[in-house]
């Protein structure tokens, strides 16, 4: 995923008075969501000439929707993610849009399998040189096409990135 993560709060004392107030912010620009709100404040401060008391997030754009009213929280932990060089985000990006937003760091970490040319490539991977050892000679004849499909219902895949389902 080439985008960039961004939410899009906006003023709610203005949009109840018929005018829209909002902004933009990409989240790998900053490390803290309060510094987003914080911001946010100070722009409707100069095009209002007030500070918001109450906002509401418009817009997502490239990451999972939190809601119009969301946890900061969960948006920080998401933005933790996105700023750490361990983890793929791209990945945690597809596996949010696949389980919501209710869902954990320690989850994902519990579910992601990887990423692979294909989900075939997967299970040889993990199973391949078992069933080799099982199979010696015969394995050549072993289908790992449809074995891959079935085995698949217990997974989901996304762009070559693996999650366990259960």
């Amino acid at each position: 995923m080439d985008d960039e993560c961004m939410i899009c709060p906006q003023d709610l004392r203005a949009y109840n008075e018929g005018r829209l107030i909002f902004k933009w912010y990409t989240l790998t620009d900053y490390t803290d969501i309060n510094d987003i709100m914080d911001e946010f404040k100070e722009f409707v401060k100069e095009k209002a000439g007030y500070i918001p008391e109450e906002w509401m997030i418009a817009d997502y754009s490239d990451c999972p929707n939190f809601g119009e009213y969301p946890d900061y929280d969960k948006i920080q932990e998401y933005m933790d993610i996105l700023n750490d060089s361990t983890i793929d985000a791209d990945a945690y990006k597809i596996y949010m849009s696949w389980m919501g937003s209710g869902t954990s760091k320690e989850d994902f970490e519990e579910r992601y399998m990887g990423e692979w040319d294909s989900f075939e490539d997967y299970i040889y991977e993990l199973e391949g040189h078992e069933i080799d050892e099982k199979l010696g000679d015969l394995s050549y004849y072993f289908d790992w096409e449809k074995y891959a499909d079935a085995m698949e219902q217990d997974y989901y895949v996304e762009d070559g990135h693996v999650f366990l389902a259960q």
